[in-house]
């Protein structure tokens, strides 16, 4: 189900990529930067590892943080650390996808109906039953098109808040329900730079986990404000807003942890993520035309920024894990006997942890 999911995930991120930027070439170049992501400081280890007879599969060079923490690398593979193990995620993903092909769709349609825009709205309100991080993303891209388009195209600016208001109208029961019940107060907190430790640079901290696409990304996203093909349509307001959405995103969760595990601002930087690098690939994609020479040096480029995703994808490809190990059965087997089923159990944060999953008791993290 997995695969079919980040397969179908995949081709709407080509088609939109197509259809946004106007070429096969955008879109292949968009899938290949966003499924191959990964951390781009850990290519110099990654080159000395395997040069130096010392790699070992049991490093994903995109997260290597993970196993060495001192080393600041964790931006971690798009597919690896969101879309195989976190199902609602994928779900989410998939869906926000679907959204803006749907959404797209009724920006080029001539005449849109009222019941397009309701039936969109209640597609996006339904979010939050499968994962409400996505909920909110494409929320954002909804409001802030909404605005957007009031002052260029108001016929089509009145369905998209009509959508919106529909989405919130049918989500928000989920969501009030769901932060009733998990949200407390210390769950979240203020930062500065994500995960930069204390007395940090988050600007080091990010040229070294997106190295040159960290560059490129302001540079490309200005370049397309600029560009003859940021012409007033509703096509570029939408690649506009998801450039605006993408920073936005990106500004608050350095600034704020939202949940107690703070690697998981993640599932909101990825798509941070996701909305710049179709500027990067518009641009790079312009700059490989012309000429054989150009298109081999473009790739090597494009393959040198997702050296570590690749890395990370051929290792989760050959590599299999334990879930739980014997002795993980065992101590859920005594818990089962020997703590009552009311009881709340203090936990770490591994995901895979035996006391939530083969006991069903309550967990304090």
């Amino acid at each position: 189900m997995s695969g079919i999911l980040i397969c179908n995930a995949g081709y709407l991120i080509y088609r939109l990529g197509q259809r946004l930027g106007g070429s096969r070439r955008v879109g292949a170049i968009w899938l290949w930067l966003v499924y191959f992501s990964g951390s781009a400081g850990a290519i110099v280890p990654l080159i000395q590892d395997v040069l130096g007879g010392t790699y070992s599969n049991s490093f994903d060079y995109s997260n290597l943080a993970t196993q060495k923490p001192e080393s600041l690398f964790f931006f971690a593979n798009y597919i690896t650390s969101h879309l195989l193990p976190q199902r609602s995620y994928l779900l989410g993903m998939a869906v926000v996808l679907g959204c803006l092909t749907l959404l797209l769709g009724l920006l080029e349609h001539f005449k849109p109906t009222k019941n397009q825009w309701l039936g969109l709205g209640l597609f996006v309100g339904l979010m939050p039953f499968g994962h409400v991080h996505s909920y909110f993303v494409i929320m954002a891209v909804i409001g802030l098109l909404a605005i957007w388009l009031s002052a260029t195209d108001s016929k089509k600016a009145r369905g998209v808040w009509l959508t919106l208001l529909i989405a919130i109208f049918v989500g928000s029961p989920q969501v009030i329900w769901q932060f009733a019940s998990s949200y407390h107060v210390g769950f979240s907190q203020f930062a500065t730079g994500w995960l930069t430790p204390k007395g940090g640079n988050p600007l080091n901290f990010w040229l070294l986990n997106l190295g040159l696409f960290g560059l490129l990304a302001p540079f490309t996203a200005g370049q397309w404000f600029n560009s003859k093909n940021s012409r007033a349509n509703d096509k570029s307001a939408l690649i506009k807003v998801l450039i605006i959405t993408s920073l936005a995103i990106f500004t608050i969760c350095n600034l704020v942890i939202f949940q107690p595990n703070g690697w998981d601002n993640m599932k909101f930087l990825t798509y941070a993520y996701l909305f710049i690098s179709l500027p990067v690939a518009w641009w790079l994609a312009k700059l490989s035309r012309g000429s054989l020479y150009k298109s081999i040096v473009i790739g090597l480029l494009i393959l040198i920024m997702t050296l570590t995703g690749l890395q990370s994808v051929y290792l989760e490809s050959t590599n299999s894990y334990q879930l739980f190990s014997s002795a993980d059965q065992a101590m859920a087997e005594f818990v089962v006997k020997n703590i009552s089923s009311e009881a709340t159990i203090l936990t770490d944060t591994n995901h895979n942890n035996p006391i939530p999953t083969l006991t069903g008791r309550k967990i304090i993290i």
